[in-house]
């Protein structure tokens, strides 16, 4: 996000001038490179920094710098309803295979620079609120290769590390693929993504690189933001795994539960994930005061894992000129309030 505030009235305060912000622009940029180039020539009076470009902050000594957090939590979706693949995203150990295969702190300090926070659940962990339990707060399902290896093997399947993993002993018992899963079934899936964002290509990359480790082969595809959207929210049986690299911010919605986005048949359930428990768990948050039902909607999720979690990113990486003021502190909600806002000549 980036804009411009055009003074046209000056007062005198505390012997500065002070003007008001009577006009406010906001600048579109098809990716991050355009806007960051814009803010090297001072161009904006607020825009943002890319994660791969933060090194260079010290250096545009006209701005200042402040990570924009909100009120939020990331995940990329999967399809349960996918044609190839809906019988393995309805079992648990597979969905615990592929959370154990993202790693969320390598990310976090090699591709978002140290300012990304770890998600492991359905209610933000930043900023900090009572609405976010201990349990929440601690990994389930940490990265783990070998992990996610043994629960592949425990489960019927045949690891190719570098290959494809497949399904040698199908059924429903102990130690087999589980119901749908045929015999061959390949651990083979299709990823879109959101272009514009390089960290968000990263961070596909990185995942890539990672379930390659043990036979799980991604196919990556890019597509702008909105075919992604439309992708994912379509109902699509061809749709597999999404990330539009947003997650799902709790605005105006402000009290963190799930009946938008994880109960049976919700609007923004695009994965179509349900589950009887969590259904009863997320209506007991919507007719209760009581913390305690959050707490347990979100221990349940975070171990049963709808999505998969990812690390949370600030909306942006805010450099705002010295001479605007009045926009701190950034609203969670992600708002601009440029009626706040004024300029001073230093």
């Amino acid at each position: 996000m980036a804009g411009r505030g055009r003074p046209v009235e000056a007062q005198a305060h505390d012997h500065r001038w002070q003007c008001e912000v009577r006009e406010f622009d906001l600048v579109p940029y098809t990716t991050d490179t355009a806007e960051f180039n814009v803010v090297r020539s001072g161009g904006v009076d607020y825009g943002y920094i890319p994660t791969q470009d933060v090194a260079e902050r010290g250096a545009l000594t006209k701005y200042g710098f402040q990570p924009w957090v909100g009120w939020s939590i990331n995940y990329f979706q999967i399809n349960y309803t996918n044609d190839q693949n809906k019988n393995l995203y309805k079992q648990l150990y597979i969905r615990q295979a592929i959370q154990h295969l993202i790693d969320q702190d390598g990310w976090i300090k090699n591709i978002l620079k140290g300012y990304g926070v770890p998600d492991y659940g359905p209610v933000p962990i930043q900023p900090p609120s009572s609405f976010a339990d201990d349990f929440e707060k601690h990994n389930p399902y940490p990265y783990d290769v070998s992990a996610a290896k043994k629960l592949l093997t425990d489960n019927g399947w045949t690891v190719n590390a570098g290959g494809v993993s497949t399904c040698t002993n199908p059924g429903t018992g102990s130690g087999q693929c589980g119901d749908g899963v045929k015999a061959g079934q390949k651990a083979q899936f299709k990823m879109e993504y959101a272009t514009g964002l390089v960290y968000v290509g990263q961070e596909m990359q990185a995942m890539k690189s990672d379930f390659s480790k043990v036979g799980m082969d991604v196919a990556l595809s890019e597509a702008p933001f909105n075919t992604v959207i439309t992708d994912s929210f379509g109902g699509s049986s061809v749709a597999d795994m999404d990330y539009w690299g947003g997650g799902w911010i709790f605005a105006p919605d402000y009290y963190p539960t799930g009946d938008e986005i994880f109960s049976t048949g919700a609007g923004s359930n695009g994965g179509a994930y349900s589950n009887a428990t969590n259904d009863a768990n997320t209506a007991a948050t919507t007719t209760s005061s009581d913390v305690n039902t959050l707490y347990a909607y979100q221990d349940f999720l975070a171990k049963d894992l709808p999505v998969i979690w990812l690390p949370t990113f600030p909306a942006q990486l805010s450099m705002v000129k010295k001479t605007l003021h009045g926009w701190d502190p950034q609203d969670p909600l992600l708002q601009l309030n440029p009626e706040t806002w004024y300029l001073t000549a230093s």
